[in-house]
């Protein structure tokens, strides 16, 4: 029990850290307070599904919660790098016209890997899903942008 309350202390301190340093980042985007609302929503919803987690019935041999788990992480290792590579890495390039589109394009046709990779743990299906994540980056490297001639 101490071992595990230890645990759970880490766990809690390394949210509160987390959070904390994202609603700080937050405040400094142009046009964009913090949303304390969001948070009080997100809490209890985060609280519920964990709950529930626990009475789903097992998916290729994994409980509920981990699938959740394997879904959360699956998702965090798809959208964020996915969103530092279109919209900060190729924006800061003159890059962003279609920087959007293109990013949940490539994110929408990489989700069934990520799904294989991560809950049907082949993990082999990950390269070629983030392929297509570097597919798209690298379309919009080379597209140059028409330049006006007047």
């Amino acid at each position: 029990p101490w071992l595990a309350a230890g645990l759970l202390l880490h766990l809690l301190c390394q949210w509160i850290f987390t959070v904390r340093v994202h609603l700080d980042r937050i405040r400094t985007i142009p046009e964009r307070g913090s949303k304390p609302w969001l948070l009080l929503i997100l809490m209890p919803l985060a609280g519920v599904i964990g709950f529930f987690a626990l009475k789903l019935p097992f998916y290729a041999e994994l409980s509920g919660g981990e699938v959740i788990y394997r879904s959360f992480m699956s998702a965090y290792g798809l959208v964020f790098p996915t969103y530092m590579l279109y919209r900060v890495v190729l924006a800061g390039r003159g890059k962003s016209s279609l920087s959007l589109p293109m990013m949940w394009m490539a994110i929408a046709l990489a989700m069934p890997f990520f799904w294989l990779g991560f809950i049907e743990r082949q993990t082999i299906w990950l390269v070629p899903g983030m392929g297509l994540i570097m597919l798209g980056a690298v379309i919009l490297f080379v597209k140059r942008p028409k330049s006006i001639e007047g």
